[in-house]
């Protein structure tokens, strides 16, 4: 099983956080989580931690409910990541404050700002960052053989940056124990745990099947298993300006069950109608993908989001392609 490369390629294998968040966990199901503040993304069996944080959309209404869970609540996009590589502590956020920066998104190294050249960096023990084809696009390489994809896309009316993240790993790493520390395997992205409609929460239970009612599911996603998953002082990986912390980027009631989105001073723009949102959305291939890019297009009125869509897939296909192309050449079983 640990050299079988459709564990590799197969489309459960590859998680990701895109748009106004819509997840898809280890094992390809699709969820929407629209929490506000740091949260661990996914922890291997290895030590390997991605983190993410989300930050609340100010929209007029309510968005319609998400296919999985039914629930309908305002929602956020994810704005920064930071992850331990190797021996490393590695960030890409758009600035230290709470107010995101004019120069866009900044790359650090153990705390000290990186200008990635197009060679990459080589961090060591087959750690490494280089750049993608996307603008501003990350590709970060982990010793354990994790992968991380970032494309950016920027939103100007609203003058914030936010991130496409696509997450490629072994089922391997998901086994139980840690080679690192007694931490438990999971995040927001992790494969559902046994018998449960959410993955595995940090010490180890979970939630079980999906509740009836609508009122328990918001309370089982965002105050169970969110919360339980939120980074803390001592576990954040994301660097800060003096006197900041996870805390000024917290906003425990988010999202709301029902009332206002209104959070920000900017207006966004007008509603885009469903017609010209699946037309600047039909070049995403996976259904459930381009659903959720109609969704955002339509939700924020802006079609940035589409394209940003389509460079997280061109860039997903460089690095998934090759290698089927290839074991597909070779006459070698998948």
């Amino acid at each position: 099983d640990s050299t079988r490369l459709r564990n590799w390629l197969g489309r459960g294998r590859v998680a990701s956080l895109h748009g106004d968040p819509h997840l898809t966990t280890m094992d390809g199901v699709n969820y929407d989580f629209q929490g506000a503040g740091e949260y661990v993304a996914l922890r291997t069996s290895t030590g390997t931690e991605i983190q993410v944080r989300l930050g609340p959309v100010e929209t007029s209404y309510i968005p319609g409910a998400a296919p999985y869970h039914e629930l309908a609540t305002c929602v956020s996009v994810t704005s920064a990541v930071a992850a331990t590589v190797g021996d490393h502590r590695v960030t890409y956020q758009p600035g230290l404050d709470t107010v995101p920066s004019p120069n866009g998104m900044e790359l650090r190294v153990d705390g000290q700002l990186v200008t990635l050249g197009a060679s990459g960096l080589d961090l060591g023990n087959g750690g490494r960052i280089s750049k993608t084809a996307a603008p501003g696009g990350l590709q970060v390489d982990f010793p354990d053989d994790t992968v991380l994809l970032v494309t950016p896309g920027f939103w100007e009316s609203q003058q914030k940056w936010y991130l496409n993240i696509s997450i490629a790993t072994h089922p391997a790493m998901f086994l139980e124990g840690s080679s690192s520390d007694s931490q438990v395997p999971g995040g927001l992205v992790a494969a559902l745990a046994p018998d449960s409609w959410l993955p595995v929460m940090p010490d180890g239970t979970s939630l079980g099947s999906m509740p009836d009612s609508l009122a328990e599911r918001y309370i089982d996603l965002y105050q169970k298993f969110g919360n339980t998953w939120r980074v803390t002082d001592e576990s954040s990986l994301f660097d800060y300006a003096p006197g900041l912390s996870t805390a000024n980027f917290v906003i425990g009631d988010w999202p709301p069950q029902e009332g206002t989105c209104a959070v920000f001073t900017k207006p966004l723009p007008p509603t885009i109608p469903v017609q010209v949102a699946e037309e600047a959305c039909q070049g995403v291939k996976d259904d459930a993908q381009r659903e959720n890019c109609v969704f955002d297009v339509m939700t924020t009125g802006d079609t940035v989001f589409a394209e940003t869509y389509l460079a997280s897939q061109a860039v997903l296909a460089a690095l998934v392609d090759p290698v089927a192309e290839e074991v597909q050449a070779t006459g070698l079983i998948i």
